[in-house]
Parts: structure tokens; C-alpha cells; sequence
């Protein structure tokens, strides 16, 4: 990927008027490609996949024939909560819980207490609700049980 030609210009521009000049690490070719490598809060480098964003999810949808859903639904006004991805007309979300292994928000006491908290104001709204993981997503498990659901709210009554 290469990176826009105006932002290039931009950036040197800005080091040319600071009386500098523009010193990449890498290749500008490579300062937009997309990395798996992350830095960890604490330690040395290590590997890790970067989680699957919207618009992979929304290709994956087309490609199992699943119809398009509404990412970042805001659901539940004044609170700020969002599903993931929603099907609107079936009352559907699914919540995608990235960092399950590295002790994010989702694998520990308070963030268990407040998906709780949003899942239960979710049921109570008629929402039904569904949960992966990125790995749900990239290996493409997730999608068969989104078509179950799907199929399932349709037809009842």
C-alpha cells in the first residue's frame, strides 16, 4: 500500500519549515501496510494478530450470505453502549470480545460486570444477542451460527 501522495507532501513540507528534513524508518511504501506485530504494554515485542476490523466483517457477511448489518449500533440513549454489529430488523447483535488471552477488558472482574450489565439492558429491550471472538471471525465459525439465528427470528411469529 502506498501511502497518499498530498500527506507525503504535507509531512515534508512541515519538517522543510521546522528547518528539517523527512528521514523515514522504512520505505513510505511500507508505513501504511497493515502489521500483525504489536508492541505489548510491558516487555519485549511479540506477535500478535491484530483483531479483524469492520469492513473484513462485512465482506465475510456477503460472502456466507448473510445480510449486511449495522456495525456500531448505538442502542440503548442516554447510555452510550453500541452493539458491535446489528441486524436491526431481526433484533440481533453480536458482541466480538477481543483480548480474551491478554487480560483486556472482556477477561476480567469489572469488564464481565459491565458486558453483563449491557447484555441484561440488551435482553430487556428484545435484543437477542450473540459472542465471538476475533479467531470466530477469521476462521469463519461465527457465520454459520449468525445464519442459524438469523433463520431462527425470522420465523417466529
Amino acid at each position: 500500500m502506498k501511502i497518499d501522495p498530498a500527506a507525503q507532501r504535507y509531512y515534508e513540507n512541515l519538517a522543510r519549515a521546522r528547518g528539517g528534513t523527512v528521514t523515514y524508518a522504512k520505505p513510505m511504501e511500507a508505513v501504511n501496510e497493515p502489521t500483525t506485530e504489536r508492541v505489548a504494554r510491558d516487555g519485549p515485542r511479540r506477535s500478535k494478530k491484530a483483531p479483524p476490523n469492520h469492513a473484513y466483517f462485512l465482506a465475510m457477511c456477503e460472502a456466507n450470505g448473510i445480510p449486511k448489518p449495522t456495525p456500531e449500533f448505538l442502542f440503548a440513549p442516554p447510555r452510550r453502549w453500541r452493539f458491535d454489529f446489528c441486524w436491526q430488523a431481526s433484533m440481533l447483535y453480536l458482541e466480538v470480545d477481543g483480548g480474551v488471552w491478554t487480560q483486556g477488558h472482556h477477561s476480567r472482574g469489572q469488564g464481565i460486570i459491565d458486558d453483563q450489565e449491557k447484555q441484561n439492558a440488551a435482553t430487556c429491550l428484545g435484543w437477542v444477542g450473540l459472542r465471538c471472538t476475533p479467531e470466530g471471525i477469521e476462521d469463519g465459525s461465527i457465520f454459520s451460527t449468525i445464519r442459524k439465528a438469523l433463520d431462527m427470528l425470522e420465523a417466529a411469529p
